[in-house]
C-alpha cells in the first residue's frame, strides 16, 4: 500500500503541476484514501457501489480524486470522510466536473454539492 501511495503521489505531483494555472481556489494537500459511493445500473435496476479512490487536494469548492473508476462528468458520488477521533464517516455530496485518463487510472476534479 505504502508503494502504491508513493507511485500515486509522483504521479499526482507531475499532474498537479500542469494544472495549476487554471485554479480558482487555493488547495490543500490530503494524500488519503477515500471511500465513496455511487450508484450503477446492473441487470435493469440501480445499485449503490462502496468503491475507494485517493484524495489528491481539497478546497472550500471541492476536491480532487485517484480512482480506478471510470467517472463521467455529471456524475454524483458520496464521499465517506473519516473521522479520525471515531469510527463514524462524514457524508459528503459531490458532482464530477471533469475526469482525466491518468496512468493505472482516472483523476478526478469533484465540486461539493450543498
Amino acid at each position: 500500500m505504502e508503494v502504491l501511495i508513493r507511485i500515486l503521489n509522483v504521479i499526482l505531483f507531475k499532474y498537479m503541476e500542469a494544472r495549476a494555472e487554471n485554479r480558482q481556489r487555493r488547495r490543500e494537500n490530503i494524500g488519503q484514501s477515500i471511500a465513496f459511493e455511487m450508484s450503477e445500473r446492473t441487470t435493469g435496476r440501480f445499485e449503490n457501489l462502496l468503491k475507494e479512490g485517493f484524495g489528491v487536494d481539497i478546497s472550500n469548492g471541492g476536491i480532487g480524486l485517484i480512482t480506478d473508476q471510470p467517472l463521467k462528468e455529471g456524475d454524483v458520488l458520496k464521499l465517506l470522510f473519516p473521522v479520525n477521533a471515531t469510527s463514524a464517516n462524514i457524508p459528503v455530496y459531490t458532482e464530477v466536473m471533469w475526469s482525466n485518463s491518468i496512468e493505472g487510472g482516472f483523476r478526478v476534479g469533484l465540486r461539493f454539492l450543498a
